[in-house]
């Protein structure tokens, strides 16, 4: 097998090479785990929707983070790559409760981005989340959704 570098992931994202990007998900080095699935939410295809879905289940939780704020950034870039919205909600409000910040950092920004004032519910809880990261991205969701109105 090649050795991977993160040059080549960038290839693969440059190519569109899912297989490729899904391989490198097979790995077990973090830092690659969470290149590839960066840039597969850069190369931004309804088949990429699926292997981020996997990402968040993923045992690395800067892997589970980026896998969120890819899905996040798709869905808002162009929310028809969501087939199931309800699914994937499920699956983002699941991960407002991982024991890593930056995972509920992201889920609170992911939601805002894809769900917008129909995610307060499951933000507002947050403003009293023990880090100071993930409080600050839930007063800045609500006070976007303030600024909607």
């Amino acid at each position: 097998m090649e050795t991977l570098t993160s040059a080549r992931i960038e290839e693969m994202k440059l190519d569109k090479d899912l297989n490729g990007l899904v391989r490198v998900l097979q790995e077990n080095d973090e830092f690659l785990k969470k290149e590839a699935v960066r840039a597969m939410g850069q190369v931004g295809t309804t088949a990429c929707i699926k292997y981020l879905e996997k990402a968040l289940r993923d045992e690395y939780g800067s892997v589970r983070a980026v896998a969120l704020q890819s899905i996040g950034a798709l869905g808002s870039r162009d929310g028809s790559l969501l087939q199931d919205k309800a699914r994937i909600k499920d699956n983002i409000i699941n991960l407002l409760h991982d024991e890593n910040w930056t995972v509920r950092y992201a889920a609170v920004e992911s939601l805002s981005l894809l769900y917008g004032e129909e995610s307060l519910e499951e933000i507002t809880p947050f403003i009293m989340d023990e880090d100071p990261h993930v409080k600050e991205a839930a007063f800045q969701a609500l006070e976007s959704f303030k600024k909607e109105k």
